[in-house]
């Protein structure tokens, strides 16, 4: 095994409708209002490249606008453990009866509030402008605001990435929040790097890479990192001689001090690797003893079916979490259990 390394739509009953003049001036209106605000896209040159414009701040991309808040009815399903139901891949993704289009929009996404709605998507979305949303969509690739450029930020709703078999994050690095989010494939499902939110999201089936040279793991946090509701798994195989599952949820003080991460409420899958999770007090790192304001809260571990190092049932090999820091400033947890409602111990 590997080691660390929401307004609802305008509906309801049709009411009677004016008639005559006032028919004729409200049609004008919205065939002016539509001339107005309607999006223009540059169509891509030849060999990719293209970038996005827009007649007016936001160019949408699908069948219409998503509602300006998505909230719709609880979808049935779900993984019920102690009378809770986690998110499982009925209760995720693209939602059922959704008539997916091919996305024919830029891949490299430089207009701030761009709307893709509906759509199947076959491309890297990288993200280097504001306000981007995606819902009700399938990608088939990667979504990515990069945490140094600062420049971009996005939303993603109802939606599936698949990573493919190939060693990339599905969903990262910053200025993010995804919900009811399904994500498979790649070595790493999510990066939440910096100011980024995972909710009410489902992250499996990772690559399989048969090469034996990848480590693989659910979601990655390492600062203003929030998860809260979701199910988190990481159930790569293990190949010699190094693939296989650091943790469904890592995080290591590499790069820069780990600060304000919350996880709260969340399932951890068992089988995800030496230990379940990391708690970001890693030593020997960069940045070892600068962590603070980690908060683990009211989170549910799989014991699993297979007997870890010391022949008892916790999670990962070694066990459920290595690496909180108790003492650290800001520190918390409480309410974090296994599935038969045994407390989890740090």
């Amino acid at each position: 095994m590997a080691m660390v390394e929401d307004v609802q739509r305008a509906g309801g009953p049709r009411a009677r409708g004016p008639s005559g003049a006032l028919r004729t001036l409200a049609v004008l209106a919205t065939v002016l209002a539509i001339a107005l605000v309607a999006p223009a896209f540059r169509a891509a040159p030849a060999g990719g490249g293209a970038t996005a414009t827009a007649a007016t701040p936001a160019a949408v991309e699908g069948a219409g606008s998503p509602p300006l808040l998505s909230m719709p009815a609880p979808r049935p399903g779900g993984i019920v453990v102690l009378g809770r139901t986690f998110p499982s891949a009925t209760t995720t993704g693209v939602p059922p009866g959704t008539l997916l289009s091919p996305y024919t929009g830029p891949c490299l996404i430089q207009t701030p509030d761009v709307v893709i709605h509906a759509k199947e998507v076959r491309c890297d979305l990288r993200i280097l402008a504001r306000g981007v949303t995606i819902t009700d969509s399938r990608i088939e690739g990667s979504v990515y605001a990069d945490y140094v450029d600062d420049i971009g930020s996005f939303t993603i709703t109802d939606s599936t990435v698949d990573a493919g078999q190939v060693v990339r994050t599905g969903i990262g690095d910053a200025h993010f929040t995804a919900t009811r989010v399904e994500v498979v494939g790649g070595n790493r499902s999510i990066n939440c790097y910096s100011d980024c939110t995972v909710r009410h999201s489902y992250v499996h089936g990772q690559l399989h890479d048969a090469s034996g040279t990848h480590h693989e793991s659910g979601i990655r946090v390492n600062h203003e990192s929030t998860v809260i509701g979701s199910t988190i798994a990481c159930d790569a195989p293990d190949v010699p001689p190094d693939a296989g599952c650091s943790a469904a949820l890592t995080g290591y003080p590499d790069f820069d001090p780990m600060h304000d991460v919350t996880i709260d409420g969340n399932l951890i899958r068992a089988g995800s690797g030496g230990y379940c999770a990391y708690g970001g007090g890693t030593e020997g790192k960069a940045f070892s003893g600068h962590t603070r304001d980690m908060r683990f809260t009211d989170n549910v571990w799989e014991r699993g079916t297979e007997p870890g190092q010391d022949g008892g049932f916790v999670c990962g090999y070694w066990g459920p979490i290595a690496s909180f820091d108790a003492d650290a400033p800001g520190a918390v947890w409480r309410g974090n259990v296994y599935d038969d409602g045994t407390p989890v111990t740090p």
